[in-house]
């Protein structure tokens, strides 16, 4: 069970990863478009409040906290603190 947890993982980790990718991308683009625009027509440009530069970076946003977190989960299975040490056992007994 415990591969099957971890190959999900993996998966689930690649996949966060490339919508990542995918925003940067389109982020890029968008980017692209604006500055010419800018370039081109300045403050005679129709400006949209939407454009898509905010939700490509939110896309980014969102895939980078889902990225964070996947590790959390990594590093509990593994029995490891938000850091990737060994976690510490809290005492039972009275000393």
């Amino acid at each position: 069970m415990k591969q099957i947890n971890e190959e999900l993982l993996w998966e689930t980790k690649v996949s966060a990863l490339r919508s990542v990718q995918d925003g940067i991308v389109l982020l890029k683009q968008s980017i692209k478009t604006l500055e010419s625009k800018i370039d081109g027509k300045g403050i005679e440009g129709d400006y949209s409040v939407n454009h898509d530069c905010l939700k490509y970076s939110q896309k980014i946003w969102g895939g980078c906290l889902r990225l964070r977190e996947l590790k959390k989960l990594e590093l509990e299975l593994k029995g490891l603190d938000q850091f990737g040490l060994p976690k510490k056992q809290l005492a039972t007994e009275e000393e």
